[in-house]
């Protein structure tokens, strides 16, 4: 028993120490950057004309506009332009497996406004659902050989979610 102890506990801290990383590092940023689009949603339907919010439906539609949604987006999450490319990509690649029919965008920009147009359409549950499954997809992303599986990154997702729900009280 001792030597099985001293065998397989070393292998279980290394995944677990494995699985942390991975989930500090590429999970909880996912997390923050749906919830940042969120926050667009939220903005955009509530109060479009306020300063130094995001900008509405109406302004990223133009090359400025989403160079603005960008900034303001690396300024919401502290990133920079660099760091914030592939959580780019791995969203656009998101969206379009999630809704094939509704994202036909070629860019970041038609992407973003055609997902805005859709999530407004949802009732609650709807977008709870969307965000988290677009967060699941976007994790997919982020995996080593994207060998994850979908209910594995939907539990990801979820952990994601409720830790930065505890840790905002």
């Amino acid at each position: 028993m001792r030597n099985f102890l001293k065998n397989i506990l070393p292998l279980i801290l290394t995944f677990l120490s494995g699985f942390y990383k991975f989930f500090k590092r590429e999970v909880l940023p996912i997390i923050h950057f749906i919830n940042a689009i969120k926050e667009l949603l939220e903005v955009d339907t509530k109060a479009p004309a306020k300063k130094n919010k995001a900008k509405t439906k109406k302004e990223i539609k133009s090359e400025d506009g989403i160079i603005d949604f960008i900034d303001w987006l690396m300024n919401k999450l502290n990133w920079t332009l660099e760091q914030i490319e592939p959580y780019i990509t791995a969203f656009v690649t998101a969206i379009k497996t999630l809704l094939p029919d509704i994202i036909t965008g070629k860019t970041f920009q038609e992407c973003l406004i055609q997902y805005i147009m859709y999530l407004k359409e949802c009732n609650k549950w709807q977008l709870s659902w969307t965000l988290l499954k677009t967060a699941s997809l976007m994790i997919i992303e982020f995996s080593p050989d994207k060998n994850i599986k979908e209910h594995q990154a939907d539990f990801l997702a979820q952990t994601g979610y409720t830790y930065l729900k505890n840790n905002k009280k």
